[in-house]
């Protein structure tokens, strides 16, 4: 209960800070009514725009009045769309979630088997490929990864839509290309535990009793792996769920990383602030099932 408690009120806290510095940035980086209005707008429009949009008073009271409406549940409404802002951002969200589930299923396919392998086998020549493969993906720009799937998969193959939503198929390609970096980086750590934990001598002692190589390895030897690699999982999947906006936009996509992006392009405060608050609640949420998933893997772990 006290742990529970104790990261119940810096959640909190975390919450605050980060809406709060956003706010502030906004502020900072520039005016929305100088997007909004025409061109030739004269003075009093746009006093009569900011008026409507509750930006001509101070910025100490907007915040404050920010503030109260955020803890009522009030995110505001689009500058554009005069929707509400967290709606906008929720009603997108399945789809940027089935993404990035599709994404972490293909980085942990492709990743896991090839780093456990490479344990195995380290030193060898498929070992020295994939370790070089890796650091290529690793270093590689999403949006080049994302350009190159569409010219063989879409253009060149015709195999695979290249944007849109709607079938199988269209989630593909920008998952792959979600899907490619977070492999390389699942490889390279799961090679590397396990190199640590093969060393152990209730491996040695398995091996020993005449245990299969095959269980050795994915029964004994990967579940001790997987203590520190849920860490590095849950970030990458929160950091997917809220910073995926440059694939979904390659890709026309309509997750909400692709909303957000637009609303920052436009200076559109509430829907920003919204997916900021958002963003820091879904790593907040992820952070705690990644404390809990420690438990169950393993049973030593606890916590007081």
């Amino acid at each position: 209960m006290v742990f529970l408690l104790t990261r119940a009120s810096q959640s909190i806290i975390v919450l605050w800070m980060v809406t709060s510095i956003a706010f502030i940035a906004l502020h900072i980086v520039g005016d929305p009514i100088s997007l909004l209005s025409a061109e030739d707008a004269t003075n009093s429009e746009r006093q009569a725009l900011r008026q409507a949009y509750g930006l001509e008073q101070p910025l100490p009271v907007q915040y404050l009045i920010f503030l109260g409406k955020t803890i009522q549940g009030d995110f505001g409404r689009s500058f554009y769309s005069a929707q509400p802002a967290m709606k906008n951002l929720l009603e997108r969200f399945p789809a940027t979630l089935e993404l990035v589930f599709t994404a972490i299923g293909f980085g942990l396919l492709i990743g896991i088997p090839i780093g456990v392998q490479n344990a195995a086998h380290v030193g060898s020549s498929f070992d020295k490929f994939c370790q070089f493969i890796s650091s290529l993906f690793i270093s590689a720009p999403t949006f080049w990864i994302g350009i190159l799937l569409i010219y063989f998969f879409a253009v060149q193959w015709q195999l695979l839509p290249s944007q849109g939503s709607g079938s199988p198929a269209h989630l593909i390609l920008p998952a792959l290309t979600l899907a490619l970096p977070r492999a390389a980086i699942y490889q390279k750590m799961i090679r590397n535990q396990l190199l640590e934990v093969l060393t152990q001598d209730s491996i040695r002692t398995a091996r020993a009793k005449g245990v299969p190589e095959f269980k050795v390895l994915y029964k004994h030897a990967l579940r001790n792996a997987l203590i520190p690699f849920l860490t590095i999982l849950g970030m990458q999947f929160a950091g997917l769920l809220s910073g995926a906006a440059i694939t979904e936009s390659l890709f026309a996509y309509p997750g909400m990383n692709r909303v957000a992006l637009e609303a920052l392009n436009r200076l559109d405060a509430p829907v920003i602030l919204a997916f900021v608050l958002l963003s820091a609640f879904i790593y907040i949420c992820i952070n705690f099932i990644t404390d809990a998933l420690y438990v169950l893997i393993d049973p030593r772990v606890r916590y007081e």
